[in-house]
Parts: C-alpha cells; sequence; structure tokens
C-alpha cells in the first residue's frame, strides 16, 4: 500500500478536475430536477430511444437543461389577455467556448412577434458555460407560452 501512495507523490488531496466536473455536473442536475420538478427538457435532437446508461447523452441533456434556463430568463412576451398556446423552436449554435454563434426559428409559432421574443432571449443572454464536447454544438429550444402563463 506505501508504494501506492507513493505513486501519485502523495499529491492526492482531492478529487481529479475529471471527478470534480462530475461533480459539480451531478449538482446541477440535482438542482435542475428540484427546479423542474424531475424532468429533463429535450435537446430537440430527433425521437427518443430508451436505454440506461448515463453517458454522454446524460451529460448532453443536463447542459441543454443548463443552457435553456440561463436563456429563459431572459424570455417576456405579454400573456395577459392571451390564452392561446404559442410554440416556437430555436435552434441555437453555441461554439466550444459558450458563445452564442447563431440562433434561427426551426418551428414558427402563429405569430411573428412570440418568435421574435424567443430569439431575443437568446441573444440577450451573455453568458453560456462551454459545452461538455465537441459534438455538442446545436440545441433546440421549445418556447411555449404555457410556461409564461405558471
Amino acid at each position: 500500500m506505501k508504494k501506492e501512495a507513493a505513486k501519485d507523490g502523495g499529491k492526492s488531496s482531492g478529487p481529479s478536475p475529471q471527478q470534480q466536473a462530475k461533480n459539480d455536473v451531478q449538482s446541477e442536475l440535482a438542482a435542475l430536477r428540484k427546479t423542474v420538478g424531475g424532468s429533463l427538457y429535450s435537446t430537440g435532437g430527433g425521437g427518443g430511444g430508451g436505454g440506461g446508461g448515463s453517458g454522454s447523452s446524460g451529460l448532453l441533456q443536463v447542459y441543454a437543461s443548463i443552457v435553456e434556463q440561463a436563456i429563459k430568463k431572459n424570455w417576456r412576451y405579454p400573456v395577459f389577455g392571451n390564452d392561446s398556446n404559442l410554440v416556437a423552436v430555436v435552434e441555437v449554435r453555441i461554439d466550444a467556448k459558450g458563445q452564442i454563434a447563431d440562433v434561427k426559428v426551426l418551428t414558427p409559432s402563429d405569430r411573428a412577434d412570440f418568435d421574435d421574443s424567443a430569439v431575443k432571449a437568446v441573444r440577450e443572454t451573455k453568458e453560456l458555460p462551454p459545452p461538455p464536447s465537441e459534438a455538442v454544438g446545436t440545441l433546440r429550444i421549445n418556447f411555449n407560452l404555457q410556461e409564461l402563463n405558471r
């Protein structure tokens, strides 16, 4: 056992950077679950898929939830007297540093001003965490008027 301790030079004073990042993501996930009632938002990538495993797809879902939450903090649209259920899907391209590179409406709602409010929320978002991998570059976010009515 003493030989093993000598291998790392006695410098094991805490988790590795990878383990710390994993711990941070798990903490964020726990906080998000409390915020959204246990469900995670979809990244809009394509149909669902089952499977057990918490590999990179789990990390992607956590990242997408963090991004969506950050963007929707800036989302405003007048809801008084508006009982329609407007939904717009917006695609957001994020560079490796977490900067928003592009935003476009993929599926427009019935109202241009609603779609514009979603795009404006993305553009007003100043900081995003860098994506967890280079494979994450584009996320789809659903903007649903019912969310603002809560």
